[in-house]
């Protein structure tokens, strides 16, 4: 069980960060069409 949850808090973090990146792709190019 604990090797499990290790995994899911490791795919937590993986997701959470390329969420994180998309929202910031998103943003820049809203900024980039905004101008």
């Amino acid at each position: 069980m604990e090797a499990v949850e290790g995994l899911g808090a490791a795919w937590f973090q993986e997701s959470e960060a390329g969420i994180g990146h998309r929202m910031r792709g998103i943003y820049s190019q809203g900024l980039a069409m905004g101008k």
